[in-house]
């Protein structure tokens, strides 16, 4: 039962791929420097106009569920910035 469910929502996501690589795919290159209220509205439009084209995409899109697991996304968000940060908080030599 559980290997079916699985299977399932694999091949969901599986159809819907197309669109949410699209959906992310604009959101990185056009999105990235406005506020998140207006990303969230355009973001609305866009999964819209892709259901009205035929293009299947998630109904509740998000940037991180396309990009991989969200836990490691976050984990490897703050390695990179403590890495980054790290030289700014070394004491004067």
């Amino acid at each position: 039962m559980c290997c079916t469910r699985a299977r399932r929502s694999l091949g969901e996501q599986y159809v819907r791929l197309t669109g949410d690589v699209l959906l992310a795919a604009g959101q990185i290159a056009y999105l990235g420097p406005f506020t998140a209220a207006y990303r969230s509205e355009v973001l609305r439009e866009w999964v819209a106009g892709c259901q009205a084209k035929g293009i299947p995409c998630n109904d509740r899109f998000k940037l991180e569920s396309v990009l991989g697991n969200p836990v490691k996304v976050r984990a490897h968000a703050l390695t990179s910035l403590w890495r980054a940060l790290a030289p700014c908080w070394r004491a004067p030599s």
